[in-house]
């Protein structure tokens, strides 16, 4: 039996996408139509995403959303990331390095530590924070499919 790597990857690829766009979905849905029923449904399916914890939740500015601001950043700059990085990648010749990755975690590492000692509790820096991780994390997943799926190799033979 012949397995063709390129199709493994651009089925994960679409998959991918769909996750995006249900999560940006029910999103959207739950900021529109808070008072809804269905969206408590969808507070509890985005509690598997999110710790969501009351201090830092989006209430404070009178939006509801389902996820904290560090993970609302973090969610929607990956779908962004992604598909800045799926359009790009086609037309830049270059792999991502693994720097810009780290460069992406210290910021969120170190507002972390400055939420724990109290020292910096301000939500836009956590949003921020989280903005450039989703955006560093969704630039690099597909980066890494694009370049799998671009390169020419024979498919595999597996017994």
């Amino acid at each position: 039996m012949i397995i063709n790597i390129a199709v493994i990857f651009k089925t994960i690829k679409l998959l991918f996408y769909c996750f995006l766009i249900l999560f940006l979905g029910g999103f959207i849905f739950t900021l529109f139509f808070a008072s809804h029923p269905f969206s408590h449904f969808i507070f509890s399916l985005f509690g598997f995403l999110c710790h969501q914890d009351d201090v830092i939740l989006c209430g404070e500015i009178k939006i509801v959303l389902p996820l904290c601001f560090r993970c609302s950043g973090t969610y929607l700059f990956l779908i962004i990331g992604s598909v800045c990085a799926d359009i790009f990648s086609r037309r830049i010749r270059g792999h991502f390095h693994s720097m810009y990755l780290v460069l992406g975690t210290l910021p969120l590492i170190l507002d972390g530590f400055f939420k724990i000692t109290a020292v910096l509790k301000i939500p836009a820096v956590s949003f921020m924070t989280g903005a450039l991780f989703g955006f560093t994390c969704g630039t690099a997943i597909m980066y890494g499919l694009n370049g799998v799926i671009q390169t020419k190799t024979p498919p595999k033979k597996i017994l």
